[in-house]
């Protein structure tokens, strides 16, 4: 989709509003994803990015990074999660989407031996641009990191381990047009989902402090912190060497909900 233009620029925005995307909608949030995910700390260090020029990806960085975009929303899709967005309509008729989130439902988590699907979801052109070695960084080191994480704060909750799956709607994507970040947007799609899993539990990644305390904001508790990349990247993701390279803070959260 097109960045916006002075013309709509100079319409008044109406009341933003909420709903679950649909098929058509894919294109304007994928390229809303690469856009508001070009220096996100955890992908940059995933796919092995040396530089960003601004908000510009080298080619080969961009394509990995649309081809994560793309895979991650038609695996929530495909599994029956819940891919909402906000709607900003405009008084010349006109609406642009400015900001989704994904949630995947309990017992519909991206299994890695699902090789048929995760093909049909997108993964390979993943793969071909992330290599091995990226897949490793973002499952070993990432993902994997924040599930022994989350099974261990279940469990300090009488939890069995697989209720961290089972029983725990995931938020895989939450993301705003950089044009239009600030205005509440995220806090929306959040309402909403609460409103449809109302008491349910909910569980999350973020990697900043302002977003920790956003979702703090809605009663998530932060669990334990980790690193990924340590030694090799700094907190923003890129190559670092020294003292510098800390490598990238994840803060896993939980809401309870009304479940203890």
């Amino acid at each position: 989709m097109a960045a916006t233009t002075d013309n709509q620029e100079e319409q008044k925005a109406r009341k933003p509003y909420v709903r679950l995307a649909t098929s058509d909608d894919y294109p304007q949030i994928i390229e809303m994803g690469v856009r508001a995910f070009v220096a996100d700390p955890i992908l940059l260090y995933i796919g092995n990015v040396q530089e960003v020029q601004g908000s510009v990806l080298a080619p080969k960085d961009e394509r990995g990074l649309r081809a994560f975009i793309v895979f991650v929303l038609k695996s929530t899709a495909s599994r029956s999660g819940r891919v909402t967005v906000v709607v900003l309509p405009f008084d010349d008729g006109s609406e642009r989407i400015v900001s989704a989130t994904y949630w995947l439902p309990p017992n519909k988590r991206i299994e890695n031996y699902q090789l048929v699907k995760l093909a049909k979801d997108g993964a390979l052109p993943m793969v071909k641009a992330w290599g091995l070695s990226g897949i490793t960084r973002m499952t070993e080191h990432y993902l994997d990191n924040v599930h022994h994480i989350l099974v261990d704060s279940f469990k300090q909750r009488g939890f069995q381990k697989s209720d961290v799956d089972s029983k725990a709607w995931y938020l895989t994507m939450a993301m705003t047009d950089p044009e239009f970040q600030g205005r509440g947007f995220v806090s929306l799609l959040m309402r909403e989902q609460f409103a449809h899993a109302p008491g349910g539990i909910h569980i999350l990644e973020t990697l900043t402090e302002k977003n920790k305390g956003l979702y703090e904001h809605f009663g998530f508790e932060l669990q334990k912190t980790f690193y990924v990349g340590e030694g090799k990247v700094g907190l923003d993701g890129l190559p670092e060497s020294g003292e510098s390279a800390t490598g990238v803070k994840v803060y896993p959260m939980i809401k309870w909900g009304d479940s203890v």
